[in-house]
């Protein structure tokens, strides 16, 4: 699991172990609002799959491993900071699904995606991903009005 979810986030898991994620954090795997984002991502993602071939619906959770799977490389500080900062918007997303898309991890190191359902356009988007050429992955976010600018968490 852990390469068909590097393939997708674009980010190497050779030093990261999912086995321990729910003691590693805590606070994620035990908040009601990331169980949802998973939750949420996970059903998301096989509607899509299963229109496409049903047979693949059993590697759908591959899309909340993903999430895991950035939210590893972070570390547990850094994801802390990450978490407060995405957990209100994740929440409105959940709370107004006709007003908001909410996505998971994909390529560019993208964690969490809320956009708005109407115009599409980005509402907040969690990365772990370089910002400078050859520099080195750095946790991130983007927000209106310049989706474009990247505010580092830490």
């Amino acid at each position: 699991m852990q390469t068909i979810s590097s393939s997708l986030t674009k980010v190497s898991s050779s030093d990261v172990e999912l086995n321990t994620y729910e003691e590693d954090f805590d606070f994620l795997a035990n908040d009601p609002v990331f169980l949802q984002l998973e939750e949420h991502v996970v059903l998301t993602d096989q509607d899509v799959v299963i229109q496409e071939d049903a047979v693949q619906g059993q590697w759908v959770p591959i899309a909340a491993a993903a999430i895991r799977l950035l939210t590893s490389k972070v570390g547990r500080e850094g994801m802390k900071k990450g978490w407060a900062l995405a957990r209100p918007y994740v929440q409105k997303a959940l709370d107004a699904p006709k007003t908001y898309i909410l996505e998971g991890a994909a390529g560019g190191g993208r964690i969490i995606q809320v956009r708005l359902r109407k115009t599409g356009a980005v509402v907040f988007r969690l990365d772990y991903f370089r910002i400078k050429a050859g520099g080195n992955p750095v946790l991130h976010y983007h927000i209106p009005p310049n989706i474009n600018d990247h505010h580092l968490v830490f």
